[in-house]
């Protein structure tokens, strides 16, 4: 998928890159999770919580200021003795009145203040999402398929940039006797907000039946049965696209978010492009994730992990330390594992061999059992 401006070493790429997606994981090369999205957000919160993470769950975040060490204080916060011992950079204030003390702050570009990210955003995204009562393939159309479109949209001018991207789904049913139903998004690019209804409403008009049209004037002598899907039911938002903004705080004359600019360990998160892969999206985690690591001085032993037959997936390259070095080890104790103990530094991390898997004795069984009987 590709507007007029895409040039044709990039086509082929993507051409090759949906070809290679195929038969995978299935015959489609789309994973449409069946609970929506926030299968990725789950995932990341089960894997950080291995490695010691702490969530603060029913909460945001609704203030940052640098910390200021006192004259004389040289305690260490609990809140950031995991890793390392350096002191904070930051107190974060939550919205249940909690302040958390913390080294690295990394803050979602939708949740960022509005003067940050404003001068950022260069393009929109135009949303509509429908629920039909049938699919647009009418013949020779299997259970599973997936219908992707690229549809040009006429009379847009210079505010859009085409193609829009039409992806129509199968609703799983809960019950044999339940009606097929489908769930359809039409995802258009805009250089500037503008009203999603109004954008959509020529595709809607040559594909779609609207949603007062009435059942029993379908059929008659002159007009056959009409094969467009109807409109049960529809939804249209446009949202800014957040995929530039910058990593680093943008500095800005008389604005509050100069005291942030440059800060070790603060992060602004972009968000996901319009593109129908994740492709940058890995790329900006990845980025973010060395420059974390780094910042608390963590590296990664992934020399240990080759000699020990590591992990499936592809390595990535050693993180080190600001000097270069490993750093230090302490005999200090700590309530938190770290990373080096957890992860041998290969991606997606590998399941634990069996001789790393802690089975219980006797005697520590039985002292379990006798605990869950008082």
């Amino acid at each position: 998928m590709g507007s007029d401006e895409i040039t044709t070493k990039e086509a082929v790429q993507r051409i090759r890159q949906l070809l290679l997606s195929m038969n995978r994981f299935g015959p489609y090369p789309l994973l449409w999770p069946m609970y929506g999205c926030g299968d990725l957000p789950q995932g990341y919160c089960r894997m950080s919580a291995v490695f010691g993470a702490v969530f603060c769950l029913g909460c945001c975040l609704t203030s940052i200021r640098r910390y200021e060490t006192q004259s004389g204080d040289n305690k260490v916060s609990t809140d950031i003795a995991n890793s390392t011992n350096q002191p904070p950079n930051f107190i974060a204030r939550l919205s249940n009145g909690h302040e958390v003390r913390t080294q690295c702050i990394l803050i979602g570009a939708e949740q960022a203040p509005i003067d940050w990210i404003q001068s950022q955003v260069h393009r929109w995204c135009a949303r509509a999402v429908f629920l039909t009562d049938r699919s647009l393939l009418v013949e020779g159309r299997k259970s599973t398929d997936i219908t992707m479109l690229a549809l040009p949209l006429s009379g847009r001018g210079e505010n859009g940039l085409d193609p829009a991207i039409l992806l129509e789904i199968p609703v799983e049913p809960s019950r044999v006797t339940d009606p097929d139903l489908f769930i359809v998004h039409l995802t258009a690019t805009v250089r500037e907000a503008m009203d999603a209804e109004q954008l959509f409403r020529p595709v809607i008009r040559r594909l779609f039946r609207p949603q007062n049209q009435d059942d029993g004037n379908e059929l008659t002598s002159s007009h056959p049965v009409e094969s467009r899907p109807k409109l049960l039911w529809t939804s249209y938002f446009c949202l800014p696209d957040l995929s530039t903004v910058e990593l680093t705080v943008p500095l800005a004359a008389n604005s509050d978010r100069s005291r942030f600019k440059n800060s070790d360990g603060l992060y602004v998160v972009p968000g996901p492009d319009l593109s129908v892969h994740l492709d940058s999206t890995v790329i900006t985690a990845e980025t973010i994730f060395r420059a974390v690591i780094t910042q608390l001085g963590i590296q990664s032993n992934e020399q240990q992990s080759a000699a020990t037959g590591g992990s499936d997936g592809p390595p990535i390259s050693t993180l080190t330390s600001e000097n270069g070095n490993a750093p230090p080890e302490t005999s200090e104790s700590t309530p938190y594992v770290s990373l080096d103990a957890r992860w041998d530094g290969l991606f997606p991390p590998r399941p634990p061999r069996p001789e790393d898997i802690v089975v219980p004795t006797d005697n520590e069984g039985g002292q379990l059992m006798d605990l869950e009987s008082d």
